[in-house]
């Protein structure tokens, strides 16, 4: 993942992707259900996971067979059903004309996270493709668990520092980016904690007041609140 861009950035916006940028708060199970098989195989697979039985590697590997067979081209034209919250593509853009490198970490696929304009770093799980044929395998990039390694990379990539660097998720995995940011905005938090650790909470109707909300940070750093430490 190329980082030398970060060296001509005023400002670093560090963005989780699903349930964040997008109304769908995972693409894996989106496609699941797009392909008819949430009911009789998400689900389980969820359950084993969420019970322990299973690490994510496997979570992943039961997920990724699902998708075995179709093409690229299938896969990302389901992908770009997903609907995108309202002035997503605003916000991206007026971050990135006023200096902010924006990079994407996400514990979703690549093959949705690619479709998002204005980023200059994409951080994500890669569905593996023989030809043009979705093999059925993942390789796992960013687990759920896994943000918080790749926001210590990036900050320290970033020479203006941590106090330059917005964070924007919607997660319980997005805490620990929020508490390595200088500022953090949560966009329809899907838990009571994710909203604590946020500086700003949104309700996710739409992505356009966090263009202000930012440049009112810059202008005056101490609307940053005191995080819950959980």
């Amino acid at each position: 993942m190329p980082m030398n861009q970060l060296h001509d950035a005023d400002w670093l916006v560090i963005s989780d992707v699903d349930g964040t940028l997008t109304q769908v708060t995972s693409v894996w199970e989106y496609l699941h259900k797009r392909l008819g098989k949430w009911d009789d195989e998400g689900v389980v697979n969820l359950r084993e996971y969420c019970a322990g039985r299973i690490d994510y590697v496997e979570f992943a590997r039961r997920d990724s067979l699902a998708y075995a067979g179709l093409s690229r081209t299938e896969l990302s034209a389901m992908v770009s059903e997903i609907p995108r919250r309202i002035e997503m593509d605003y916000m991206l853009r007026t971050l990135h004309d006023s200096n902010c490198s924006i990079a994407l970490v996400s514990s979703g696929l690549d093959i949705l996270v690619d479709q998002i304009q204005w980023a200059s770093i994409r951080v994500s799980n890669r569905l593996i493709f023989q030809g043009d044929y979705c093999t059925g395998e993942t390789e796992i990039h960013v687990p759920i668990d896994g943000k918080a390694d790749w926001t210590e990379r990036l900050i320290q990539s970033f020479p203006a520092g941590r106090n330059r660097v917005i964070a924007i998720g919607d997660s319980r995995g997005d805490i620990p980016v929020f508490r390595m940011a200088g500022f953090a905005i949560a966009v329809a938090p899907t838990h009571p904690d994710v909203a604590a650790a946020a500086d700003v909470v949104l309700d996710g109707s739409t992505l356009a007041p966090i263009p202000a909300w930012i440049e009112t940070f810059k202008a005056t750093p101490s609307i940053r609140k005191s995080r819950n430490p959980r």
